[in-house]
């Protein structure tokens, strides 16, 4: 584990993305879980902070991937959003081709609605869980997944 924190606001949280962000290296995944309403796209949003994203950072639902330029070490990397919402099976999942976007060591990749894709993250990501505890309070837990 990284580390787990209770946040009491959403600046608390992004404080905790941007945080979280210094850790990243190109190639690493980042597959985040939570219910709606849990803070997925808020700490997504305070990661590409944290890379140096200036493009407005939202949650691509309909058009499941979003693409920033962000910074890591003073050199540019690729960021891909995505959001597995409206996916709803294994058909929709090999259409999009998730597992070449995965293991590209050439960007980092945010994963919002990672329960929909489990079986295709690569061997080692970082795993987010959030729990949404009352209208403000959010559970974050961070932890390296090595399978």
């Amino acid at each position: 584990m990284l580390f787990e924190k209770i946040t009491h606001t959403e600046d608390e949280s992004l404080s905790l993305a941007r945080f979280f962000s210094q850790y990243l290296k190109r190639g690493d995944v980042v597959a985040l879980f939570g219910e709606m309403g849990a803070g997925k796209t808020v700490f997504i949003r305070g990661i590409c902070e944290g890379l140096q994203v200036t493009q407005h950072v939202n949650s691509p639902t309909f058009v499941i991937i979003n693409e920033y330029d962000g910074r890591i070490g003073g050199e540019s990397i690729l960021v891909r959003h995505f959001d597995f919402y409206r996916i709803r099976n294994e058909k929709d999942i090999a259409e999009l081709g998730v597992d070449d976007f995965f293991n590209n060591d050439g960007c980092v990749c945010l994963i919002e609605w990672s329960e929909r894709v489990k079986k295709h993250l690569p061997v080692h990501y970082w795993k987010v869980d959030l729990q949404k505890l009352n209208e403000n309070d959010r559970h974050i837990l961070v932890q390296k997944i090595e399978s």
